[in-house]
This record gives C-alpha cells, structure tokens and sequence, in this order.
C-alpha cells in the first residue's frame, strides 16, 4: 500500500513537457509509481482540475538562520516552495572561524534574543544543528567568499590586500572542506564587505577548486549601477579563468542603467556558445531589499562592523561620508546608495530594524521625526541598529525583468527569507515571488506557459545544484511535489502590505509528507538538509 496516493490531476513533470493526466504513488518519502493506481494509499489526494507539479526551487534565498528561528517556513511553505537554496551574496552560516565568527555573532540579534546559540564551526555542524532543531523545507547551503576570506586573514579580510600565498592556501583548505562536508557551491557578493576588496584573481583562485567537486559559484557582481556591464563581464571571466559554472544572482540592472540586459545578455549567450556555463536568477518585483550599510562608501566597512561603528559616531568621518555619499566619491552602488546620491530619501524605507518604531518608514520620514538631516538618519539607525538594518527601494525596470524571465538560462529566486507574519515588515517577494510569476507572467502577460515557468522552478534549478533526485515527477525521485490551480495561483502581498500569503495552492509534499493540506499549513517538518555528493572527482 502507498503511503499517499494523487489522483486525477494533470502532472507537469518538470522539464517542460506538456501535461499528461496520471496518478502518482508516493511510498516512504519517494515516487514509487507514475500511471493509473486502483487501489487507496493511506493517504489519498483527489487532484481532479488541479496541477500537479515538482516542488518549487528558490535557488537564491538568505533563509540560512530565519530556519534556525522559524523552522515553519511558513512563507515559502504557503507559495509551493520546498528546496530552499542559502548562503548566497557571500555570507553564510558556515564556517565560522577566527574574526568572522566574532563578526557573525554580532549581527545575528534576532537568533541570539530568540536563546538560539551559535554553537556550530564547521559546515557539517550547522547541518546537524539545522536537521536536530526540523525544519519543513529542504535547506541547500553554499559557501560565503566573506567567511573563508575574514575567517583566514581576520581585519585584513577587511581591506583591498591580496591574500598572501600562504592565506590563499589556508582559503583554498576551508573551501575544500565545506565542500568535502556537503556544501553545494561558492558564494560570492562584490558591494558587500568583504566581498567588496576581493580581487578578481582572488576569486579565480578558489574558483578552480569548484569543478574538482562538480561544485558552482553564484555571484552579486561588483554592482549592478553603473558597473553593471563591467561587472557581468568579470563574472563571465571569472568562470572562463576558472572552468567553473557561474549563476548571476538576482540578475537585473539598478537605475541609470535599465535596459542593459540587452548587451548582459547577448554577452550570455555568446560564453555559453563558447562553453562557458553561465546561468542567472530573478524575482519578479520592481522593489529591491538589502542592508542600509550599501549607502556607505568601501573604506567606512574596513576593519569590519565594529570598526564601522567607531567611524559612524566621529564627527569628522560623518561629514567625510556626507560629502562622499552626496556624489564627491564612485564605487559600485546598489539602489539605495543610487537614491541617497540622488537625495531620495523617501525611496529607502526600513524594513528590519531592533528599534521596532522605524519598520516601515522612509529615511526622509524618519529625518523629519527626528529633525535631523537624512545623512545623520543614517548614521545613527546603523549605529542604534549595530550594523544590521534592512531597507527596500525601488530598484528594477519591467523591460529588463521580461527579458530576463524570457532568457533561456534564467530561473526564478526570491532573494528573501522563509517567514511568518509578525516578523518584521519584509519584502513581498519573501511570501509571493513563485505565485506572482504565474499570475502576471504567464497569465496577465502571456511571456511565459505553464510549462516553462515550471521548468525554471524545478528541474533547471535543481540541474543547475547537481540536485539530481529531486525537481522532476519520475518513479524514484524524492516525492517533493506542489499540487495547485492554475488558473487561480496568485500573490496577494504587496510592498505596502508584504506578509499576505497567496492563493491557489493547495497542497504542498515534502520527502512524501504534507506540510500544505487543502490551503492550510499542517505543522509538519520534514525538510532536510540536503548534501551534495562532494567527493573530489580528478586530483588537482
């Protein structure tokens, strides 16, 4: 007898087929039968008008510690998504050693006012502490460039020096391990420190160990304003240099350069011609999230936070950050520091923040609450937030999201966190990313079918991980499976109301059990997580 039993429904399989109609036999934790099933499971589903389909992948999400605080996962449980890809923009939870462990500490708040101790080092042990505490996902982690880079060469990690060739080697040695432990990739993010001092032969370097492992290097290039051309192209050398697969993360140009994923691209399709793997992600909103710390110019984040801190509250650096964020210095802005060149202040609106009070409101309405100007609103929220304050801003253009949704090499992210309401203001895209693709780009828009949309959510996701039992509907792959209306899937959040869940989904299956049953969440927690299949493959 089957576990669970799906009947009725149309399956899309994942790799862009047409729907069939088939029953599907689910049997501990895996797909056991694909065709007509007469007899009852213990547990059967009428699919009958419904999709049934692989389980969504984000492949770029930062949900490594809202698992720890929230294993529920609710707001990715409720929008079909069952693998979630972390470690992304060149952070992660692990490994932590040496003045990166002493930086981590001290940004995770939430997990430390919560009682969550950080008591993991190695790759391995976060894993374990993941899988002890369940979660109700599947957790896929990379590896951060920040951590091997701070962990090895302490506060210099902070600064443009080249590791030295015995730094390098001890770099090299911590990446292998992770790797050797089960993670799935390299990380990297290039306007954030200590990305932001990384060479590009430094990471060309660690890069080479990747393919050793069949391993990938996800990449927030060296800015997406007015480097973006520039810094598609180092990616795109970094994986020529290497031999490595390249994913341009969240992948679309901030604004002043709109449009230029026509030239992005090209320049895509011309590495892949030449057999350079490059691929790219997106979510769907015109909004953008990240830290309030982007505002600031490089040479305040060296030596790390703590040095930052000292720097935010000396008169003559304020005025010298002033000067230089008004437009007197360049370095590789994203969309906030955009807008505070820019003087729109009202366009940077604090999402996370300790003093609960600023959540939801803009730098500019803060700045006339306090009667201050909005450069010593800055300052002092970072500094009365050690650091860690959120914002979302706008950031993207329609033209360049279709054109990236539309590539062949693109898949979809939601570059949030899995979540709950109550927590936080968030980004909408945290709770709707995956419904909103099928609402405004298959149906309103039509660029997209059904099909397709699916496929980027699935099995070109997991292929592009080397996830290989899972984004497909075939006997013997793992029974991760999202069963919903196609007519009526559909977000509900928005930027002014960001925590509303979607409709149109009905039933969410992770490893064989249902964590989403007829729209309501079941409580259960049967994600893991997963380990890649890391054993070195050739010698050096």
């Amino acid at each position: 007898m089957y576990d669970l039993t799906i009947i009725n429904g149309r399956i899309l399989d994942g790799a862009g087929n047409p729907w069939y109609r088939a029953d599907i036999g689910v049997k501990e934790g895996k797909i056991c039968k694909i065709g007509q099933i007469s007899s009852p499971g213990k547990k059967d589903i009428d699919a009958k008008g419904l999709i049934i389909a692989p389980g969504f992948i984000d492949v770029h999400s930062h949900s490594d510690e809202t698992l720890l605080l929230n294993p529920q996962a609710e707001s990715y449980v409720m929008q079909g998504i069952t693998t979630a890809v972390n470690g992304n923009c060149g952070s992660s939870p692990a490994p932590l050693i040496g003045r990166f462990r002493e930086e981590y500490i001290k940004r995770k708040h939430k997990m430390l006012k919560a009682g969550l101790d950080v008591t993991w080092t190695s790759f391995s042990d976060y894993c374990k502490t993941l899988d002890t505490r369940g979660i109700a996902i599947n957790a896929v982690t990379l590896v951060g460039h920040g951590n091997i880079r701070v962990g090895i060469m302490g506060e210099d990690g902070y600064t443009s020096r080249f590791p030295s060739e015995m730094e390098l080697e001890e770099m090299k040695a911590l990446l292998m391990q992770s790797l050797e432990e089960g993670a799935f990739g390299l990380s990297a993010g290039l306007v954030y420190p200590p990305g932001v001092y990384a060479q590009t032969q430094e990471l060309i370097e660690l890069c080479k160990i990747l393919p050793m492992y069949n391993a990938i290097f996800t990449i927030h290039i060296r800015g997406q304003g007015d480097q973006f051309l520039s810094a598609t192209r180092e990616a795109i050398d970094i994986g020529e240099a290497s031999g490595t697969p390249v994913l341009l993360s969240h992948h679309s140009p901030n604004p002043g350069m709109w449009g230029n994923t026509r030239t992005s691209l090209r320049w895509v399709d011309e590495a892949r011609a030449k057999g350079i793997d490059i691929s790219l992600d997106k979510h769907g909103y015109v909004y953008g999230s990240t830290g309030l710390g982007t505002v600031l110019p490089p040479w305040a984040h060296k030596g790390g936070i703590m040095k930052l801190l000292e720097r935010l509250k000396d008169p003559e650096n304020r005025e010298r950050l002033k000067r230089d964020i008004a437009g007197a210095r360049e370095w590789p802005r994203v969309s906030p520091a955009l807008h505070a060149r820019a003087g729109d202040w009202e366009k940077i609106t604090i999402i996370s923040s300790l003093k609960k009070e600023y959540e939801g409101k803009s730098i500019k309405t803060i700045s006339e609450t306090k009667g201050i100007d909005p450069f010593e609103t800055v300052f002092d929220v970072l500094i009365e937030n050690e650091g860690t304050a959120s914002v979302k801003y706008p950031a993207y253009s329609e033209g360049d999201l279709m054109r990236v949704f539309t590539h062949p090499s693109s898949m979809i992210s939601t570059d949030g966190s899995a979540s709950k309401p109550g927590i936080g203001n968030p980004h909408p895209k945290s709770y709707g990313t995956f419904p909103m693709i099928f609402r405004k780009y298959v149906r309103d828009l039509g660029i997209l079918t059904l099909e397709e949309a699916v496929r980027k959510m699935t099995s070109q996701a997991a292929h592009r991980f080397g996830i290989w039992d899972r984004g497909l509907l075939a006997p013997s792959m793992w029974a991760d499976i999202v069963i919903f209306d196609a007519n009526k899937i559909a977000d509900h959040a928005t930027i002014d109301d960001p925590t509303k869940y979607p409709v149109g989904i009905c039933y969410v299956i992770v490893n064989g059990e249902l964590v989403l049953e007829k729209s309501q969440y079941t409580g259960n927690l049967p994600g893991k997580t997963l380990q890649k299949a890391s054993s070195r493959i050739h010698s050096s």
